[in-house]
């Protein structure tokens, strides 16, 4: 796939003491077309021992490589029994006989904010709180084709692999959204410890 961008930063003292910041990257992806992501952010600082910070920025990501082209049979113990597992990409002859999806781009939303405080010299706390949605994160899927009498379509999974040298077959597909959130609390103090010269 051939994919061509170009990135952007501007950065500016809006008013004293607001500065703000927009970046972004934009391309355009052989697949998936033009791609317009980008980052803002505002920094508030009313007195020097105070400030105040905020971004929002929106992600993207296509596929790589090995998750579109990679494949391999392996040996695996389930139960202390051995297994012959596969991998097989999205577009082989299993793939496409079992109806597997082809892989989509990862897209996701950032928010973070928080505060830095500097009460004396030398210190400083920074707290901040973050917030990462990921929409069709691209995972492995579990081993279709194990004997489990509650999940249907197994027979066909089986009569699929015959010939490859797998007895279950897993591929890379685009399974879950995911949320992530918490606050980072950093502190700093710089000191000098000692200085010696010797004549």
């Amino acid at each position: 796939a051939t994919n061509v961008g170009g990135y952007g930063d501007l950065q500016d003292e809006l008013i004293h003491p607001l500065q703000g910041n927009l970046a972004g990257p934009f391309g355009n992806h052989q697949r998936f077309g033009p791609t317009g992501n980008g980052k803002g952010a505002l920094r508030f600082r009313p007195i020097p021992q105070l400030a105040f910070r905020g971004t929002a920025q929106a992600g993207y990501r296509a596929p790589n490589q090995a998750q579109k082209f990679f494949s391999k049979v392996s040996t695996t113990f389930i139960d202390n029994e051995p297994v012959q597992t596969g991998i097989f990409r999205i577009n082989s002859g299993v793939g496409n006989a079992l109806g597997i999806p082809d892989l989509e781009e990862e897209r996701s939303v950032n928010i973070s904010g928080g505060v830095i405080l500097k009460p004396f010299e030398r210190f400083q706390l920074s707290v901040d709180y973050f917030n990462i949605q990921v929409d069709d994160r691209i995972t492995l899927s579990g081993d279709l084709g194990e004997d489990d009498p509650d999940r249907q379509g197994d027979d066909q999974i089986r009569a699929e692999l015959e010939g490859t040298g797998a007895e279950t077959a897993s591929f890379f597909t685009n399974a879950i959204d995911t949320n992530t959130e918490g606050i980072d609390v950093t502190t700093k103090y710089a000191t000098l410890l000692a200085v010696g010269l010797r004549g």
